[in-house]
């Protein structure tokens, strides 16, 4: 029984993407890695009971200039409008 409540809970939870991104070599060196990064967003999901959509997890290295011409940045987004997550955790 302790098993099919398990599934029908995580089944409730909220799905969320994760999105990390590092414009900087600098901020790869100082703490703020992609690495650093994605393990407080799983942190924040689980302490929060969030279910992490692992088919949306995105890491980027562009500079914010090279960003908004990027398309992978959309990514997340695309994901929250087409219903695929309920949320972006960053």
């Amino acid at each position: 029984m302790k098993g099919k409540q398990n599934r029908a809970a995580s089944a409730a939870a909220p799905k969320v993407a994760i999105y990390c991104r590092v414009s900087t070599v600098a901020q790869e060196e100082e703490g703020t890695s992609l690495d650093t990064q994605e393990a407080r967003c799983r942190q924040y999901a689980l302490a929060k009971g969030y279910q992490i959509d692992e088919q949306h997890v995105y890491r980027e290295t562009y500079s914010g200039a090279e960003r908004w011409a990027h398309p992978p940045f959309q990514h997340p987004s695309d994901a929250l409008r087409q219903k695929a997550v309920q949320g972006i955790i960053a």
